[in-house]
C-alpha cells in the first residue's frame, strides 16, 4: 500500500490513527456491506474506535483511496482473468470477450445500440462552464 495522507481537523475525535492500512482495511469491509461490529473485529480493532473513525472529518478521503485501490485490484484480476482466456487457444470465447469489451470488435448492429446509448442530445443552447 502506498503512502496515504489523511487532513484531519482540530475538532476530530481522532487526529491521526496509528496504523492507516488497518483502517483502509476496515473502510474497506464496510463498503462490503459489513457493519461497524463485523469489520472491526475482522481488522482486529474496537468497534467505539472504528464509529470515532467513521465520525471523523477525514473518513471520506479514506472512502474515496479504498474505493480507488478496490477498483485498481479489481482491474488487475480483470486483466489477469483475460489473459488466461487468451492463452486457453478458445477462439469462439475469446473473439466473445473482445466483442464486449473493445467497441471497435463487436458487430455493426451492436457497435449501434451501444453508440446510440450514449448519444446526450442538448438544447437551449451551449452549455456554461458549471454544466447548466
Amino acid at each position: 500500500m502506498s503512502k496515504f495522507k489523511i487532513t484531519p481537523l482540530p475538532d476530530d475525535p481522532v487526529r491521526t490513527p496509528q496504523k492507516m492500512d488497518v483502517v483502509v482495511a476496515a473502510c474497506v469491509l464496510r463498503m462490503h456491506g459489513l457493519t461497524q461490529a463485523e469489520a472491526a473485529d475482522k481488522v482486529g480493532m474496537s468497534e467505539r474506535s472504528l464509529r470515532k473513525y467513521e465520525s471523523c472529518s477525514w473518513w471520506p478521503q479514506v472512502q474515496e483511496y479504498a474505493y480507488d485501490e478496490e477498483l485498481d485490484a479489481t482491474r488487475i484480476a480483470a486483466r489477469a482473468a483475460f489473459h488466461r482466456l487468451l492463452k486457453a487457444d478458445d477462439g469462439p470465447t475469446v473473439r466473445f470477450a473482445l466483442e464486449r469489451l473493445i467497441a471497435e470488435f463487436a458487430p455493426p448492429a451492436t457497435r449501434a445500440n451501444v453508440m446510440s446509448d450514449v448519444t446526450v442530445h442538448v438544447s437551449g443552447g451551449p452549455l456554461t462552464a458549471d454544466g447548466y
